[in-house]
């Protein structure tokens, strides 16, 4: 590595480096290139989302966190409950668990 001013020369960039390293220790590793784990692929339920007017799109328990987590059972083809806006952003339903299905935890 070459210093980036004049007054430094490679030898006192060495050095400077270096001041923390103990004597005789072995130079460090490069550093590994950082590589993200694999997202686990998530089932369909978790992602499914419908904004408040909107049809609903599968018959189930939905929450809305917007709406302080309220949870209501909407069948397919309905509007989805509430108001389109709060103060904080938009209203969007999660799906909790289908119609049939055991309650989510």
């Amino acid at each position: 590595m070459e210093p980036d001013t004049d007054h430094a020369d490679l030898q006192a960039t060495r050095q400077w480096q270096a001041r923390f390293d103990l004597p005789g220790a072995p130079p460090l590793p490069p550093t590994p290139e950082f590589v993200p784990s694999p997202v686990a692929a998530r089932s369909p339920q978790e992602r499914l989302m419908a904004y408040a007017g909107d049809p609903c799109p599968q018959t189930g328990r939905w929450q809305a966190p917007r709406l302080h987590n309220r949870i209501e059972a909407v069948e397919r083809g309905q509007p989805m409950p509430g108001p389109a806006n709060t103060e904080t952003g938009a209203v969007i339903w999660y799906l909790v668990n289908e119609a049939g299905s055991a309650p989510a935890p």
